[in-house]
């Protein structure tokens, strides 16, 4: 008996208020679930600890001296603090846990509990866990990427709802869907909208399995005008990998209708394909002007201002070397006259 009561006094906790704690958590973040239970007069080694968190349905985690428990739905996703420092350590009544990446069936009440040599279980700490979606707003320009973070490796599906109004659209349910085609990357927990025009400007909303949203992105897409200078002879390539652009033209000081450079799958005279890419050949001083690309829905996906440099420069010193050659000759013809006045012409 007197054993007993000294092993109970060795690990006895000032235990910590019933009172559950409030934690809140974006879906797909990492949360620890706060528990400290400071020994009285002594701790246990570590790999002696038995622990255990629960909800009021099921038994989430235990660590029983080194042994671990996790419940099926946490599997890989839930541990203890405690448990990266060095086996055979003192505990320091740190019996926090660590959840991630956190799901919206994680919303619940935790309790700990510390389990003594006799199996007797002394409550520690209950935390109310809540877990929100996220909401962001983001501003782009035509031409750029849209990168939605989708929160889970789980399957997932993404709805579109133009600013505009009108009903909503399936971009993506196992793969790209409706309109976008090819405009749509998945890597991981990534989803990719290539090339954004004014018609991508609107809400875009991740729905898990269960159809909770995990995320809502409002995006403006601006108009964007790029300015760009190359010299007479260098090429010029259209750098976006898209299979069905548009690209039109108006030259300097033209603003009648555009004429078109270049419309897929064929290119025109002085134009090649790399790839998905257009370049026009040889860069001349017709080639300076406004450039339109364009998705397949006739969407402005960007304007590019095209300066060939050096045509200018080009021009004066053509213009120099004129005046610099007239003025060689009507010196020679004045030295001439001269040095001989017999050779002059007589008027």
């Amino acid at each position: 008996m007197k054993r007993s009561c000294l092993l109970f006094g060795l690990v006895a906790l000032h235990l910590i208020s019933a009172q559950p704690l409030s934690v809140s958590v974006k879906v797909g973040e990492s949360v620890v679930l706060p528990c400290h239970g400071t020994p009285q007069t002594g701790s246990p080694p570590q790999d002696s600890l038995h622990l255990q968190w629960q909800t009021p349905r099921e038994r989430v985690f235990e660590w029983k001296q080194g042994t671990v428990y996790q419940a099926p739905q946490f599997l890989g996703r839930v541990g203890l603090e405690v448990a990266k420092e060095v086996v055979g350590a003192q505990w320091d009544g740190n019996c926090s846990l660590r959840i991630q990446p956190v799901e919206f069936s994680d919303t619940e009440l935790y309790e700990s509990f510390f389990v003594d040599t006799r199996r007797r279980r002394m409550f520690l700490q209950s935390v109310w866990l809540t877990v929100t979606s996220h909401r962001s707003y983001i501003n782009l320009k035509s031409g750029q990427d849209l990168h939605l973070d989708l929160h889970t490796h789980h399957r997932v599906r993404v709805l579109f709802q133009g600013s505009a109004g009108g009903p909503g659209e399936l971009l993506w349910h196992n793969g790209p869907q409706g309109r976008y085609g090819d405009r749509l990357e998945k890597r991981a927990r990534e989803l990719t909208v290539k090339l954004l025009t004014s018609a991508d400007q609107g809400s875009y909303t991740v729905l898990d399995s269960r159809n909770c949203t995990l995320s809502t992105v409002t995006v403006t897409v601006e108009e964007s005008t790029r300015e760009r200078t190359l010299s007479p002879g260098d090429p010029l390539t259209l750098p976006e990998e898209h299979r069905h652009l548009l690209v039109l033209f108006w030259p300097e000081g033209d603003t009648s209708s555009p004429r078109p450079v270049y419309t897929p799958p064929r290119g025109g005279e002085g134009r090649t394909e790399e790839g998905d890419r257009v370049v026009i050949q040889r860069l001349t001083p017709g080639h300076q002007g406004l450039y339109e690309v364009q998705d397949a829905q006739g969407n402005t996906v960007y304007k590019l201002r095209l300066s060939v440099a050096g045509m200018e420069k080009q021009s004066h010193s053509d213009g120099s070397r004129l005046r610099a050659t007239f003025s060689l000759i009507l010196s020679s013809l004045l030295l001439s006259a001269f040095l001989c006045p017999s050779l002059l012409p007589a008027w």
